[in-house]
């Protein structure tokens, strides 16, 4: 009953909770009780997890408030990639040769360094756990520089994990890549190709709707109505349902549970939107578009890894 009850509790709740008693603390500790609070924890709203001001500022955003988290004192480069995962965030240099694998809730975290190449553009990166092998892998996206193609670009969206995969976001649909073997699979035909005969406006990348690949269209004929697409276990686009989007939002970015989601409005920045009760409130300051300069969905846990540091 103790772990059942201490396994829904906060994570701050549950580090007061380790003095409390030798029993409880060898609870929390254990690997199962781990599993067991992420696991709960991802039955909740998530959290948005917002940089701002060049990166200088990272805050963990809710509907109710907001808190500006303090970074390991080594973090000495500017950022330039965010991802999260299982309440680890993923910061990245502007140029992948440095990583941080941080965990803002335990204060703990890991540097990570990785080669640097010469003639190479970092394009991409991405973070997501392998549930197969019990790991956490970074996957990062790098381009030779070739002087005949100085004007080449190659357009190759932030990744989002679903369940052991990786999925990137390309012109010619949804590039997966597989974190159990380190390889990409067949590209993911989007429901509405880019040159299609019914193309539509995308409202947002990839969308994480609790494990499942989802994209939001307009509907055909009407720019206040989105349609909510899910990627089957077959390969297969299912259409869910419509969402009314009356109020000015130009973009969905992320899904939070509970029918909440982050939105954004190009003039007047990100909002939360309900879309049960069809109501939209504002990110604490600041939230402009101007100001921000990544957002990820963050859910909090006790998870570590071998070789974390604690903060000072």
């Amino acid at each position: 009953m103790v772990f059942l009850i201490l396994s829904y509790l906060p994570v701050i709740s549950l580090l007061r909770c380790k003095s409390v008693c030798k029993t409880w603390l060898s609870i929390i500790n254990s690997p199962q009780f781990v599993e067991a609070h992420l696991a709960n924890s991802k039955n909740k709203q998530a959290s948005v997890l917002k940089a701002s001001d060049a990166w200088r500022v990272l805050s963990m955003d809710s509907v109710e408030e907001s808190v500006q988290l303090k970074q390991p004192s080594r973090l000495e480069c500017k950022f330039g990639y965010m991802r999260s995962c299982n309440g680890f965030v993923c910061l990245s240099s502007e140029n992948c040769d440095s990583i941080c694998i941080w965990n803002p809730c335990t204060r703990q975290y890991k540097m990570v360094s990785l080669p640097n190449y010469a003639n190479r553009v970092f394009t991409c990166l991405g973070f997501g756990f392998d549930s197969v092998g019990n790991d956490y892998k970074v996957l990062r996206l790098v381009r030779k520089v070739d002087n005949d193609l100085r004007g080449f670009v190659v357009r190759i969206y932030k990744p989002e994990a679903f369940f052991g995969k990786l999925y990137l976001e390309s012109e010619a649909g949804l590039l997966p890549f597989d974190l159990r073997n380190d390889v990409f699979r067949e590209i993911v035909v989007l429901p509405f190709p880019i040159y299609g005969q019914q193309k539509r406006n995308k409202k947002f990348e990839i969308l994480d709707l609790e494990g499942s690949v989802g994209m939001l269209y307009e509907s055909a004929g009407d720019e206040s109505v989105v349609s909510l697409w899910i990627l089957d276990d077959a390969g297969l686009w299912i259409k869910k349902f419509n969402l009314e989007m009356n109020l000015e939002l130009d973009h969905m970015y992320l899904y939070l549970g509970a029918e909440q989601y982050l939105g954004l409005n190009l003039f007047f920045g990100y909002k939360f939107y309900n879309c049960r009760k069809k109501t939209t409130k504002e990110l604490p300051f600041p939230a402009h578009l101007t100001d921000v300069e990544s957002v990820a969905k963050f859910t909090e846990s006790l998870v570590s890894l071998e070789g974390f540091e604690s903060q000072e």
